[in-house]
């Protein structure tokens, strides 16, 4: 089975630690049709957010811990 675009997107995000261009493109939760992607992009968004991990992305690994 093809891996959804929702999930490709999330994964691209994750493989490129580049989330800016996703979100400057007006990319939000709402855009994702899959509950899977939107709890993922709701905790690589908020890592990114995060003052701590500001402009970080988790790794693969993390998402892997944290689901």
């Amino acid at each position: 089975m093809a891996a959804s675009k929702d999930l490709s997107l999330i994964a691209k995000i994750v493989d490129t630690g580049d989330i800016r261009t996703v979100y400057d493109a007006g990319i939000r939760v709402e855009n994702f049709i899959e509950t899977d992607a939107r709890l993922l992009w709701d905790y690589v968004y908020g890592y990114w957010r995060n003052k701590a991990t500001s402009g970080d992305v988790p790794t693969r690994e993390m998402l892997h811990d944290a689901f």
